[in-house]
């Protein structure tokens, strides 16, 4: 290991001390193709770092000679992990200080010298973001990383390692940049700058071609580290930051180091103003131009698109990522995102910085894409439906999951996403005629159709009286239509077909409080209390 002067480097192999296997019974799983695109009743074993099997409850098992975990996943909905595919770590320290501006001038206090930034900084902030994403659900980012050196490898090597060490997959782009055309332009129209950590920025940054050779470094020490869990990207900031030369340096590194590219593209009616004006074409067509639209390019919002840019795209195989917090909280505009989908654009989905979303929680986003769209303005010339036929194509982009025509954004390709997903369902035995009327009535439990799901809970008993899991959720079902009678021997077979689910002794608890045998509802609770203790 060296010493780096704020912290113990670790990488590249460090001996990993694996957990032991862990059962997680009885959850829902998502998965396209299923009827409601949910299976009921599954159990999932992993074993170290990987999902080894996936089947109905009953069929997956522990090693009997060895140790593991057994998690209770009744009334839970396994999915696969979140991808954030485009955020800036440094912005995690960042969070509610920046005004909602337009984002030339966003940018501008954003570089105010808020803070004074270290190598140990950079890593707080990137744990922070690493930290927050994984206790909600994201399990791979991209992080297109800027520093206020520019690339500086003691600022790189900081943030790789608060991934190697909080354990998310991460695929970090250093930002580069040589030139800023809205500046020039505002030059060549009279307008004179004050000196400022932001306009003057490459004045002080070392010269080009030596971070060129610490984004090399960057590449050869990082890519493909902790066991592929980390990967390395080439990061040009923007069509309007970087140079026609710098962008073929660009693109060069990655096909040397066979990796993606990642940049900020037409996001603000200004740059692409400029850019038209400048270059004379526009974002989308000047990418294509130079070749940097290929697969595995992605491109942070595209909101300012031409006529034939969105085709363009589905026919180089670039990605589009889409942010939709930041580009309202910016008032940058918004990607024409149905249309995109209805063509078959690949489209990931972003949090962007905490400094322009104070968040780095997917679900926030998944929600804000779900409804921003969900609009008259968003539907494709010719149709009458609404955009969004269902959850799953608000939740595909997110994931990686099939369901829209293709996958989502280069983290995922090495996810746990793509693990669980890529389990075949052959593997497991067929479903018995009592499991399908159990799955059944959870899908019409979830669309609040009570009765008819009583009639296929008990379609399964009748079929196989011995699950325990079938009777807990009939008692449910009778509970959500108040037949607490009813509910109650739902309940009391269930606790006695499995005298050690808690989750069964509590329901039954709470229907006997409400039938008014208090004193019985607490020794439920009691008994429910005392196996959550021994489950934890």
């Amino acid at each position: 290991m060296r010493d780096s002067g704020y912290l113990q480097h670790s990488h590249p192999s460090s001996p990993r001390n694996d957990p032991p296997p862990l059962l997680i019974e009885g959850c829902a799983l998502l998965t396209p193709g299923a009827q409601g695109n949910l299976l009921l009743n599954q159990d999932i074993l992993i074993v170290g770092s990987r999902i080894q099997a996936v089947g109905p409850t009953g069929t997956v098992s522990l090693d009997p000679a060895g140790e593991g975990i057994v998690l209770q996943g009744k009334g839970l909905l396994a999915i696969p992990g979140l991808i954030n595919a485009h955020t800036h770590s440094p912005e995690n320290l960042l969070k509610a200080t920046s005004p909602s501006l337009p984002l030339e001038l966003w940018l501008v206090p954003l570089f105010a010298g808020l803070l004074e930034w270290s190598p140990r900084l950079v890593y707080l902030s990137a744990m922070l973001g690493a930290t927050e994403m994984l206790k909600t659900g994201t399990t791979a980012v991209l992080d297109h990383i800027w520093t206020v050196a520019g690339v500086a490898s003691e600022y790189l090597d900081a943030a790789m390692q608060a991934y190697v060490d909080v354990g998310i997959r991460a695929a970090v782009t250093p930002s580069i940049e040589d030139q800023d055309l809205v500046l020039e332009a505002g030059r060549q129209h009279g307008l004179q700058f004050p000196q400022h950590p932001f306009t003057d920025r490459f004045s002080s940054w070392p010269a080009l071609d030596e971070q060129i050779a610490a984004l090399e470094r960057f590449l050869d020490t990082w890519h493909q580290a902790a066991d592929g869990r980390l990967r390395c990207l080439v990061g040009p900031s923007g069509i309007h930051w970087c140079s026609p030369s710098l962008l073929q340096s660009c693109l060069q590194l990655a096909e040397r180091y066979r990796t993606g590219i990642h940049l900020h593209v037409v996001e603000t009616e200004l740059q692409a103003v400029i850019i038209r004006n400048m270059l004379g074409q526009g974002g989308i067509a000047f990418l294509d131009h130079v070749g940097m639209l290929r697969p595995g390019t992605s491109l942070a919002h595209a909101i300012w698109l031409d006529p034939g840019d969105l085709e363009r795209l589905v026919r180089t195989g670039a990605i589009v990522v889409h942010n939709p917090v930041s580009n309202l909280r910016l008032g940058s505009g918004r990607f024409p995102l149905v249309e995109a989908r209805r063509l078959g654009v690949t489209v990931a989905l972003g949090s962007d910085g905490s400094a322009s979303n104070d968040t780095q929680n997917m679900f926030g986003v998944l929600k804000l894409t779900g409804l921003v769209h969900n609009g008259a303005g968003d539907l494709a010339v010719g149709t009458s439906s609404r955009p969004w036929s269902s959850e799953m194509q608000v939740i595909s982009p997110e994931t990686g999951m099939p369901g829209w025509k293709h996958q989502s954004s280069p983290p995922s390709d090495s996810g746990l996403t793509r693990q669980l997903m890529a389990v075949n369902p052959g593997s497991s035995p067929s479903p018995t005629p009592a499991v399908e009327w159990e799955k059944r009535g959870g899908i019409l439990f979830a669309a609040r159709d009570y009765a008819a799901a009583v009639q296929a809970y008990q379609r399964a008993v009748e079929l196989e009286a011995n699950n325990a899991s079938t009777w807990l959720a009939l008692g449910d079902a009778y509970f959500a239509l108040d037949r607490y009678t009813e509910a109650l021997q739902s309940y009391e077979k269930a606790v006695s077909l499995n005298p050690n689910d808690s989750v069964a002794w509590f329901n039954r608890g709470t229907t006997l409080d409400v039938l008014r045998r208090h004193r019985e509802a607490e020794a439920c609770f009691e008994r429910a209390r005392l196996l959550s203790a021994e489950e934890l």
